[in-house]
């Protein structure tokens, strides 16, 4: 890992963020609608996290 690249530019990042946006949301108890179900909360925080994962796996170049 030789070059860099902006924070905003790394699927790490983006993933991490969303699975804490959606898990501290759940926490404090907002909803985006009123009959959101509890899966698909759950599916959200999943999918941060495979992103975040993948993005780790792949990344060529350092967060700068």
């Amino acid at each position: 890992m030789e070059s860099t690249k902006r924070w905003f530019m790394s699927k790490t990042v983006w993933g991490i963020v969303l699975t804490a946006v959606v898990a501290v949301a759940d926490m404090i108890g907002v909803q985006v609608t009123t009959d959101m179900p509890d899966w698909l909360v759950q599916a959200l925080e999943l999918l941060g996290l495979v992103i975040a994962m993948v993005g780790r796996f792949i990344a060529t170049k350092k967060i700068a």
